[in-house]
């Protein structure tokens, strides 16, 4: 019997962070659907792709260039048909307002992007096994993660 792929998009517009992220997909043993939205300019189109492919979960890079992550999420919190999408924020910042906002904004995790491949493998591998049930709302002891190199 053939397992149903999971379908995931990730909003980015670093290439690095796009190989990286893709290559960690490909060593975790769960079949997987990625699509990469990557000129993340057109904020309206993006949205009708993402209502059409309707993920399973949205990865957002908060730090998207022109348009913020947090845009991103709020339209699709706004969005009857996607607005139980699991969404997790992904970037470098640690600060604060921007952990805050995005949990305002309707995130279900806000996790720091690893320095270590190996971490971020794990980082994808365990949003696949969350019961996402329970990260609507997040609680707040569960929503920022930043895993530290062992």
């Amino acid at each position: 019997m053939k397992s149903k792929k999971v379908k995931i998009i990730l909003l980015e517009d670093d290439e690095d962070d796009q190989l990286l992220f893709s290559m960690a997909l490909d060593i975790i043993l769960i079949p997987t659907d990625l699509t990469i939205i990557k000129d993340v300019r057109d904020l309206k189109n993006n949205l009708i792709l993402i209502q059409r492919l309707m993920p399973d979960i949205i990865f957002i890079d908060l730090g998207l260039g022109l348009i913020n992550g947090l845009e991103y999420l709020q339209k699709i919190r706004s969005n009857e048909l996607l607005k139980q999408i699991p969404c997790i924020i992904m970037t470098d910042s640690i600060h604060p307002m921007h952990i805050e906002k995005a949990y305002d904004a309707g995130a279900n995790l806000y996790i720091i992007k690893p320095v270590e491949f190996s971490v971020l493998v794990d980082i994808i591998r365990n949003t696949y096994i969350l019961n996402w049930n329970e990260y609507f709302p997040p609680g707040r002891d569960v929503f920022y993660i930043h895993y530290k190199a062992s």
